[in-house]
């Protein structure tokens, strides 16, 4: 997903954070409706 542009990952030491990417989503949500 995050190959995709879906969701952003942020390393911090050994973690590894991924939140979405909301201009993504809100694409995602148009194709969709």
């Amino acid at each position: 997903l995050t190959e995709a542009g879906l969701l952003q990952r942020e390393k911090r030491g050994v973690w590894a954070y991924y939140s979405l990417v909301p201009s993504a989503i809100a694409t995602i949500a148009d194709l969709l409706t």
